[in-house]
């Protein structure tokens, strides 16, 4: 089994003021925490977890992840893979 070499990016120049309260980012800390937690959760979900190790078992060489979000995939890629490449919005 080859070692996962991990890139992951996390791109944040969209951030809109509209979301400001009292001086406060609300958008923000939205976009920033609880999103990535609710998704890291919904994604946890017991009945997506067959979809995706299913899904995942077809990827081979190079993987470009798009909305890596919290990795949870990572643990799902085998050998064949050679490096995930990770983005988020």
């Amino acid at each position: 089994m080859t070692a996962l070499s991990v890139e992951y990016l996390r791109g944040n120049d969209h951030k809109v003021a509209m979301g400001m309260v009292a001086g406060v980012d609300i958008m923000g800390l939205y976009q920033d925490y609880a999103l990535p937690i609710l998704t890291h959760l919904a994604m946890s979900n017991r009945y997506l977890v067959e979809y995706r190790r299913r899904t995942i078992a077809n990827a081979r060489g190079r993987v470009l992840e798009i909305g890596i979000g919290s990795g949870l995939n990572l643990g799902l890629y085998g050998g064949e893979v050679a490096s995930v490449h990770g983005i988020d919005p």
